[in-house]
Formats: C-alpha cells, structure tokens, sequence
C-alpha cells in the first residue's frame, strides 16, 4: 500500500491529476481506473457494514470465517429479503431488475450490505471524509478540537489483475438522473472472500499491495477544501438530492461554514 501524509489542500489536488503508472521493464503503463472512498474516522477499515456488525460486531472474532460461506451467503440473502419486503411496493424500488440495485438504494439510506460503496470522484470522496466535522459543527459541545487530527481518503487501482479475480467484484448500479447514485458517481466492492472481511488484508495477502493507496488528511484544512469542493458544486444539496440535502445545505451555509471559519481565524490567531 502506498501512503500519503498530505500537507496541503494544494499537494492533494496535484497528486491526485498525476496518473497512476507503474514500469515493467522499458514500458510503463497507465491504470484507466480508480475508485475513491472517504473515512472521517481513521480507525475504520475497508470492510461493509454487514461484515463489520453482523460478521465482527464487538468481537475479535470472525464469523464469516468460522461459519462458513453457506451461513455468510444465508445471512445477506436474509437480510435483503427483509428489506425487500418492508419497502414492497416504495417508488424507488418498483423499476429494480437486479439486487445490485436494491442494495445500493439500500445502502443510500442506511442498510447494512455486504457492499461497500466508493465513488468515482476523489473530491467526492473527500467531501465524505468531512462527515465527522459536519457532524461535530451541528451538534451541542465543544469546537475546539475540530481541527485537530487527520481523515482518510483510500484509492483502488483497477489493474487488470485485480479486476480478472473472481473474489473481487467492483460493480457500478444503476444511476438514474436525480438520484444519490448518480450524484455521488457510486461504485460497490463486494468482498467475496470467506476468510478476509477487510480489504487491507486481503490485498496484502494476495500480493495486490499495489492496488490500494491511503491519503491522510489533517482536518486543520478542511475550510479552504470546503470552499473549493463548494465551487466544484460538490455540497449536501448536490450529494443527497431532494428535501434532505436542501435542509442539510441551509444549515450548513447558515450556520456551520461561519463557525468553521472563525475557528479556523482562532486557530491561526493562537
């Protein structure tokens, strides 16, 4: 794995336009595609949310592991079955041909999946890495700490080994105008590995160490990104399209984006 410890809004920007190569021999080649995820908590690892809670929970353990593929395939089979039927009938749902679908309009709000969504933009990517100080700046308490600390934006590099694989699956579902997937240019992994449940390691064991870099972010510059992802109208109104997103953006441009500013002035002043 290749790592980054960014020290700019600018570095970021510049190692992200320079394309991903790598020589054998004389030649040199061009990865043609990557994806992107953003993580505000630099202690989370690139697993699902089904593996994470149903798989791992507060435990060491790994139950995919020790279970077996029969009873992981049954636990994912089970869960879109409930999920299906209690949203039978929903508009957003009637139109879906494959469960593809299902899980990625799940996932938008909230379902477990044994998908692990990434999107196409790394400016997107990293707007989802702010989700910690969004969530700090529209809560009750304390401000002061929150420029303090790094988030994590990750980057797969679809070489052709890694997408030949039959364990690994990188999946785009369908983005509709209008919708969540088609704002966040989303793409889902799927893990299908019994003994791994977390990327990282998977890569490392099958030699795909290569694949995978790691960004890391201070948060002491997460203003000046914000200002520039807003010029690249890249917001909440933008990434949750509708009444949420519009309610998200007003609150936001009221009264969030003034308070960071003054603590970033504070910050500099001390």
């Amino acid at each position: 794995m290749n790592k980054f410890n960014i020290s700019s809004w600018e570095n970021f920007r510049r190692l992200i336009s320079k394309p991903v190569t790598r020589k054998n021999g004389n030649m040199t080649s061009v990865c043609e595609s990557s994806i992107y995820r953003g993580h505000s908590n630099t202690k989370w690892k690139l697993a699902s949310s089904i593996e994470r809670r149903l798989c791992i929970g507060n435990s060491d353990q790994n139950y995919k592991l020790l279970n077996g593929k029969d009873w992981y395939k049954k636990i994912c089979e089970d869960h879109l079955e409930k999920f299906k039927k209690y949203t039978h009938g929903h508009s957003e749902l009637v139109n879906c041909t494959n469960d593809i679908d299902v899980w990625s309009i799940g996932r938008h709000y909230g379902l477990l999946s044994p998908f692990l969504d990434w999107t196409e933009s790394p400016y997107i990517a990293v707007f989802f890495g702010l989700e910690k100080i969004f969530e700090i700046l529209s809560t009750p308490g304390d401000k002061n700490t929150i420029l303090k600390g790094y988030f994590h934006v990750w980057r797969i590099n679809l070489w052709p080994e890694l997408q030949e694989r039959d364990d690994f699956k990188c999946r785009i579902p369908s983005r509709k105008f209008g919708t969540r997937q088609f704002s966040q240019k989303s793409v889902f992994t799927l893990l299908d590995n019994y003994e791994y449940f977390e990327i990282e390691k998977f890569f490392k064991k099958h030699d795909l160490d290569h694949c995978l870099d790691l960004f890391v972010i201070p948060n002491d510059i997460s203003y000046e990104i914000i200002i520039d992802l807003i010029n690249m109208n890249i917001s909440f109104s933008t990434m949750y399209p509708g009444i949420e997103g519009a309610a998200l953006e007003s609150n936001f441009a009221s009264e969030w984006l003034p308070l960071l500013h003054s603590l970033k002035q504070n910050m500099k002043n001390n």
